[in-house]
């Protein structure tokens, strides 16, 4: 498995590999992750080429996964660089893929498949590197439309790629857009784990909510939704007095809210799964989202949810039945909001149907059985 970013790093994309390498690890199948970064250093990259720290080999303890760094070297980059400046960008693209996919198939070699997921030349340089040692590769994009990897180059990785796994009909149709062969493409949701631990009761108790809560819980980026949210708890405010909207994640702490409004903020793994069971609707507002992981979180544990109207959500939402999707319009997200945390009934309604979706199609154990057999089907 190749990454942008990997555990130890937090994040939505490293939840991802993690998780799915240790599902994969109960079904028998050896697992290596490979990531360029392991430090929070956001989605893009500063210039060029990567300049990614140097990191050695981390085993994750839980899994007994070990991450890998994969990169070109500092005299390598430099290079690349300084020939972008003489010739151009276009000359740049043209040389930088096979220069490191030369370079990735020295520690890729021995892969009976290579899974890139995200885009950008790191993932054609991936794919590449997998045809030079005779692997097949898979990629799944995970791209936000208009913000990240949709972009020509980003493309020309899923189009080489043997197979790209979509996460909804949605995602998939951005790669069909992209001129990805149809007979390549197969989606398949994101593996997400139950919450192991935390006490929702507890955290009620110490916290003293009484009434119903509301919950974000995820790292704190612009496209997320969260300033449309808070300013829906104003107005939820008016509807439900003892109503309560927790933010909960790293980021910079909200500068003005509401009293109805927790500004939580990062919190351990324990206590991030004790605000998941003590939520009665989780709320992701996001305008971009590749699949929306939170979604899956909140329906592990039979929470309902409230989304962005955003294709991706939308799909899910409606093919479920485990939520709402609304407008991110402050009003609509209230009326939503207010709708379930006003009704036990339709929560419970839409929390069953989430959950009961959630383990046919999402669970750890469902999709790490379907990439074994999709691996098999591309001959790895």
């Amino acid at each position: 498995m190749v990454s942008r970013f990997a555990w130890p790093s937090i994040g939505g994309l490293e939840t991802l590999v993690s998780t799915l390498a240790e599902s994969l690890l109960a079904e028998d199948t050896r697992v290596r992750v490979f990531a360029h970064r392991i430090d929070d250093a956001g989605t893009e990259w500063p210039g060029l080429t990567d300049r990614a720290a140097a990191f050695a080999p981390q085993t994750n303890p839980r899994s007994g996964v070990t991450t890998t760094q994969l990169r070109m070297n500092r005299v390598q980059s430099d290079l690349l660089r300084g020939y972008s400046r003489a010739r151009g960008l276009e000359a740049f693209e043209r040389l930088h893929a096979p220069a490191a996919a030369r370079v990735f198939a020295r520690q890729l070699a021995g892969a009976s498949v290579v899974h890139r997921f995200g885009g950008s030349r790191m993932a054609i340089a991936t794919v590449l590197a997998a045809r030079r040692i005779g692997s097949p590769a898979v990629v799944t994009p995970l791209a936000h439309p208009g913000q990240w990897d949709d972009d020509e180059v980003s493309a020309r990785a899923y189009r080489e790629a043997d197979l790209v796994v979509a996460t909804t009909g949605a995602d998939a149709d951005v790669y069909l857009r992209l001129g990805v062969r149809p007979e390549r493409v197969r989606v398949c949701p994101l593996p997400t784990p139950a919450p192991p631990d935390g006490d929702g009761s507890a955290l009620r108790l110490r916290e003293r909510i009484d009434g119903p809560l509301a919950l974000f819980v995820g790292v704190r980026r612009d496209y997320k939704g969260i300033p449309a949210l808070v300013r829906a708890a104003e107005s939820l405010r008016r509807r439900q007095p003892e109503a309560r909207v927790a933010i909960v994640g790293p980021g910079a702490a909200l500068e003005d809210h509401p009293p109805n409004v927790l500004d939580v903020g990062e919190v351990t793994a324990a206590e991030r799964d004790a605000w998941l069971r003590a939520a009665d609707v989780v709320c992701l507002p996001s305008s971009q989202e590749s699949f929306g992981l939170a979604v899956s979180e909140a329906w592990s544990v039979g929470t309902p949810v409230v989304t962005s109207d955003i294709p991706v959500l939308r799909e899910r939402t409606e093919r479920s039945g485990g939520g709402i999707a609304a407008s991110t319009e402050p009003a609509a997200l209230a009326d939503a909001l207010d709708a379930l945390l006003g009704d036990a009934s339709l929560r419970r309604r839409m929390g069953a149907a989430g959950h009961a979706y959630w383990q046919e199609h999402e669970s750890p154990e469902s999709v790490a059985a379907w990439h074994r057999d999709a691996y098999a089907g591309v001959g790895g």
